[in-house]
């Protein structure tokens, strides 16, 4: 896939998170939570980074998996930060394995691999698992709204 092609689909999905960012979204009775900016996630090194340190960036929140078939679109995510930093853009690297163990390792291996591999100059963050009983409390929020075009599995 050209960058011409997928551009505009990580731009409607990082006008999504942004909307989700500024606006917020209501709490409900599944999650006391009400914005992106109440949740953390824990970086390679296990430190815990609350997203409120991003307020008044537009995140691009990503899950990631080296070996996916789709991990030609790491480089272009690269692009992507570097081309939008300036203007409020934050992309935020998330490995997952939910699908076809497509990253496997701790999470030493896994920085290793995006650090030698994909030079990455935006944040990427410990494994987490982004659907089923195991879901990461940020991704549960990201899609919970079922009536939405990103809610659910």
């Amino acid at each position: 896939m050209n960058l011409c092609r997928i551009v505009p689909r990580i731009l409607a999905v990082t006008w999504f998170l942004a909307l989700i960012a500024v606006a917020g979204h209501s709490a409900t009775a599944e999650n006391d939570k009400g914005t992106v900016y109440d949740y953390s996630l824990v970086s390679l090194d296990g430190k815990e980074l609350s997203l409120s340190t991003f307020k008044g960036k537009v995140l691009l929140v990503v899950n990631l998996a080296s070996q996916s078939i789709f991990k030609d679109q790491i480089p272009q995510l690269e692009e992507l930060q570097k081309t939008y930093k300036d203007k409020g853009l934050v992309i935020l690297g998330v490995p997952c394995n939910d699908f076809g163990a497509q990253e496997p390792g701790t999470d030493a291996e896994i920085q290793k691999t995006y650090s030698s591999q994909f030079h990455l100059s935006f944040p990427v963050f410990g494994r987490v698992s982004v659907r089923g009983k195991d879901q990461a409390a940020l991704f549960g929020f990201l899609t919970r709204d079922k009536k939405g075009g990103t809610g659910g599995d």
